[in-house]
């Protein structure tokens, strides 16, 4: 069953950045999805908010490199350490808009139920780079 779950959450990270759109989101999320949000400053609650937010960062960073450094699941918990490397063309929370290159670095907690992501809690630290 882990390796089902990492599968489940490595196409979703390699679609989404990859700029495919979610097109069926109850395939993906479960019903009652829940999203922590890397700055902690609010949980997001439903599938479709979360969607949003990825769609507002994938316009802010159209060119990303995305890398999956480690991924790992035990039970129904998936773990994934990324970096994104990028130019944010548009300011995001916490990231200004900036002709600098900016590298992401975070960790992400995926929670699977019942063959769907039902939770996520995600850290991220950012770095704007010298041009």
């Amino acid at each position: 069953m882990e390796v089902k779950h990492i599968a489940l959450v490595r196409r979703y990270i390699e679609g989404l950045w990859s700029g495919e759109r979610i097109e069926n989101p109850h395939e993906w999320f479960t019903d009652d999805f829940v999203a922590h949000e890397a700055t902690g400053t609010h949980v997001i609650h439903g599938y479709e908010q979360f969607i949003a937010l990825g769609e507002q960062f994938m316009e802010a960073f159209p060119a990303i490199e995305v890398k999956m450094r480690h991924i790992v699941a035990s039970g129904e918990n998936v773990v994934v350490h990324w970096t994104h490397r990028g130019k944010p063309r548009i300011a995001l929370p916490g990231l200004p808009s900036t002709e600098s290159e900016a590298l992401l670095e975070g960790m992400a907690l995926f929670r699977i139920a019942q063959g769907k992501m039902a939770e996520v809690w995600e850290v991220v630290q950012v770095r704007c780079l010298a041009s």
